[in-house]
């Protein structure tokens, strides 16, 4: 069953999605649109658990290693010691859209587990983006040898541009450059909302859905 979302921080949420692209945080939208489902949430203590992984990977870090290093630690912190996993059989679940139950239960979906990489690659400054590939959201890093692919759904599996190009030539018959081109946060929050509209509407919950079409009506100007 689907709970129902709470007005005040529905309310919040759309003052946050109308501002300017520019002003746009990722993670700090990611917890309000969150709050919009679980408005008990203590964000500051949510932002703190983001904090503490950053925390434990630079002390496992040589603060001199290549980007590389640092994502082969970080795929085996958060993939292999913290279990954070795809969820295949209930791809579309509500919770696999909320920043904190991804949290909470180690799964989600692509852009919900490429979130949590984002935050935590921020935290440690490295060079990693969100790509919005249809169909399938990944991420990207900037190396010493070049870019490479992430795909935190499938462990953090590293994939080559050519292999993501052919990947989203498979999804909608072609690929040029927008397909693999990073996302900003707005154009991300506004993927998340999609989904969870996508979800709404088919379980017959026309508020819930209806609000999350007003957040990506604002986020997308």
């Amino acid at each position: 069953m689907i709970a129902t979302l709470d007005f005040t921080e529905h309310e919040k949420f759309l003052e946050y999605c109308r501002q300017p692209a520019s002003a746009i945080d990722l993670e700090k939208g990611a917890w309000l649109l969150a709050r919009t489902r679980f408005p008990s949430i203590d964000i500051e203590e949510r932002h703190m658990e983001l904090n503490l992984f950053a925390v434990e990977l630079s002390r496992r870090m040589n603060v001199n290693a290549g980007v590389r290093e640092w994502l082969d630690t970080i795929n085996d912190y958060l993939f292999e010691e913290l279990g954070f996993r795809g969820n295949r059989d209930n791809y579309y679940e509500a919770d696999n859209s909320y920043l904190n139950r991804v949290l909470e239960r180690r799964t989600g979906i692509p852009i919900t587990l490429s979130l949590v990489y984002l935050c935590v690659a921020k935290r440690l400054r490295l060079p990693v983006a969100g790509i919005g590939a249809p169909g399938h959201f990944i991420c990207r890093a900037e190396t010493e040898t070049g870019e490479l692919y992430i795909d935190p759904f499938n462990g953090g599996e590293y994939l080559s541009r050519a292999t993501c190009a052919a990947r989203v030539r498979r999804a909608v018959g072609h690929c040029d450059e927008s397909a693999l081109a990073p996302s900003s946060p707005s154009e991300i929050l506004a993927r998340m909302c999609g989904n969870l509209y996508a979800i709404y509407k088919q379980a017959e919950h026309p508020a819930e859905a209806r609000w999350h079409e007003e957040y990506m009506r604002a986020l997308r100007g």
